[in-house]
């Protein structure tokens, strides 16, 4: 990939402080790009994050919002302007995983996913929208695979991604008018800082490897790629898209593992 597309570019990543949006901001520095760095709680990681991105020359900046706020989401979109003058792409990747039984869960655990995987995304996209008008730049929400196949205790999560992907194409349909070409990527199963402890255990990786027909977990790299895929001018007639990167774990449908045909 030419890295003149990304020089001098400018692009925000919520959620960076770690995991997918870590590993993204990483590839958008390695390609140029300077860095918009949030995070909501994890100040130590988002520090480690631009320190990292910062090591290939570009410009990056921390902020620091919680998206249960719609105040602090717009107090973000108008520092990162004043930061950096313009957008050309707004990764959209902080999200909240909430576990429960559907009788056990609580309302307030409801609305928070809801908040701030579904509602924060919406607030964020429409206040940088005259922004990206003036640059043609894109959005990219990080969505799920939960978005499409179900399981048993994350409605709420499953949900709030499901939802993410309707308000994509939604926003791709309006918005390309302006030229802003939106998409999503659904990513499998990938092990970050908060799963570390449990992909750490053999038998937790056992459990999942025998279901993703590429024999392996996936990487934040993997993510990274494709991330960097959709928003150069690679990807240029794509848009409306939800792409699902997860080493084939959803295309079996729970079907069993059969043994090959014999001729």
């Amino acid at each position: 990939m030419p890295t003149n597309f990304f020089s001098n570019k400018n692009y925000l990543i919520t959620g960076s402080s770690g995991g997918i949006g870590a590993g993204i901001a990483k590839a958008l520095a390695q390609e140029g790009a300077n860095v918009g760095i949030h995070y909501c709680n994890r100040y130590d990681g988002a520090l480690k994050t631009q320190e990292l991105v910062e090591t290939f020359g570009v410009k990056s900046a921390i902020y620091r919002a919680n998206f249960e706020s719609i105040e602090e989401i717009k107090a973000l979109v108008n520092t990162f302007m004043d930061d950096f003058g313009r957008i050309d792409g707004l990764i959209s990747n902080a999200g909240l995983v909430f576990k429960a039984s559907i009788e056990d869960a609580d309302e307030d655990h409801w609305m928070r996913v809801m908040q701030i995987n579904l509602h924060a995304p919406y607030i964020l996209s429409r206040e940088f929208l005259p922004h990206l008008k003036t640059t043609q730049g894109v959005i990219l929400h990080i969505s799920s695979i939960h978005a499409q196949h179900q399981t048993e205790y994350l409605s709420a999560y499953a949900s709030s991604k499901a939802g993410l992907h309707s308000l994509m194409k939604s926003q791709a349909l309006e918005w390309a008018e302006y030229g802003i070409r939106i998409n999503a990527i659904a990513p499998g199963v990938i092990p970050v800082e908060r799963t570390q402890a449990y992909f750490s255990q053999e038998q937790n990786r056992e459990l999942w490897l025998p279901h993703v027909p590429l024999n392996r977990l996936g990487k934040v790299e993997d993510i990274a790629q494709m991330a960097l895929f959709l928003c150069s001018d690679k990807a240029s007639w794509i848009t409306g898209q939800s792409f699902t990167i997860d080493g084939g774990l959803v295309a079996r449908s729970n079907y069993p593992k059969r043994d090959k045909p014999k001729n």
